[in-house]
């Protein structure tokens, strides 16, 4: 009965990263297309090839 119980809090302790994970994955994708729109209106206000477009973790076309 021991190992079920042991088995039981395992498999809901993975259940749970696995969930964590997920919402880790999620968060990270939607940082991604933050910093791509922020590095594209950067692009757009200064150009692509400006020192501020490189500041904003871009790099210069002229490079």
């Amino acid at each position: 009965m021991a190992l079920q119980s042991l088995l039981e809090q395992y498999n809901g302790i993975l259940a749970e990263a696995d969930r964590l994970l997920n919402e880790v994955q999620a968060s990270e994708k939607a940082l991604r297309k933050y910093d791509t729109r922020l590095l594209t209106a950067v692009g757009l206000a200064y150009g692509k090839d400006s020192s501020e477009y490189e500041m904003a973790g871009g790099t210069r076309e002229g490079k």
